[in-house]
């Protein structure tokens, strides 16, 4: 009969933990996703301050001739990771011809 107690309880205090764990866990994601909403949200803000329209791919690829590949980054990053290929081959024709 002891047994069967200390055998009933040992489930109980892991069903415990774990729940204990769960919890913790439940509450990490709760932080995690509000940190990256609030990225998210900058990152939009900054994306938005980015010029649209045909005059910002002309000046990518003004600046991609100019070899300016850093300042591409910095000021069109989300343009640059989407046009990648295009970039790199518009400053891998100049530097070649």
């Amino acid at each position: 009969m002891s047994y069967l107690s200390s055998e009933r309880d040992s489930q109980a205090s892991r069903r415990f933990s774990q729940l204990l764990i769960l919890k913790f866990l439940r509450n990490l994601l709760k932080k995690l996703l509000t940190i990256v909403r609030k990225m998210a949200i900058s990152w939009s803000m900054d994306v938005m301050d980015v010029k649209s329209g045909g005059s910002a791919f002309v000046d990518i690829l003004f600046r991609a001739k100019a070899g300016d590949i850093a300042s591409i980054k910095n000021k069109y990053p989300d343009l640059y990771l989407r046009y990648k290929t295009n970039i790199l081959s518009s400053y891998s024709e100049v530097n070649l011809s």
